[in-house]
């Protein structure tokens, strides 16, 4: 292997391995735990999937309300702590078209930016890294989807 090919895949290894916090440090995630608490509800593991075909907001869909949004962390490309909440109450006025138990995606789950993870106002938590997002439902279930056209989704 190349020198250069060499040194590009150490640093992809360990860029997809860290997202920044909110006060710039790092916060430190494995690739693959995208919502973790998430993913261990469901270690018997049958993929269920909710099907929006009501063309429901996710708030609605889900029991959700974005009033009260609680920022945990965010990566250092948010400039404002509103423009965190406004993204995360432009995702719960969105209409995605399936939501899975587990992030089914053929793509790896990028941690590089715009990445949030918040609070709303029973609890519940949702986490964005750019198009993937994980939220917990009113009955503190786990749900992934994508904010892609292709997946059915529309603001």
């Amino acid at each position: 292997m190349n020198r250069h090919l060499a040194i590009f895949a150490a640093q992809a290894l360990v860029f997809a391995s860290v997202a920044f916090g909110q006060d710039g440090g790092v916060l430190r995630y494995n690739t693959w735990a995208f919502c973790p608490s998430g993913l261990k509800a469901f270690e018997g593991w049958s993929n269920i999937q909710l099907e929006n075909d009501g063309k429901r907001t996710l708030a609605d869909l889900l029991r959700l309300s974005g009033q009260k949004i609680r920022i945990e962390s965010k990566s250092i490309d948010w400039k404002t702590d509103d423009a965190v909440r406004q993204r995360v109450r432009q995702i719960l006025n969105g209409k995605p078209g399936t939501l899975y138990s587990a992030p089914l995606w053929a793509e790896g789950i990028s941690f590089g930016s715009e990445n949030i993870v918040a609070s709303l106002e029973r609890g519940e938590k949702i986490e964005i890294a750019g198009y993937h997002v994980c939220v917990q439902d009113y009955e503190k279930r786990f749900w992934y989807f994508r904010t892609e056209p292709v997946d059915g989704w529309k603001y």
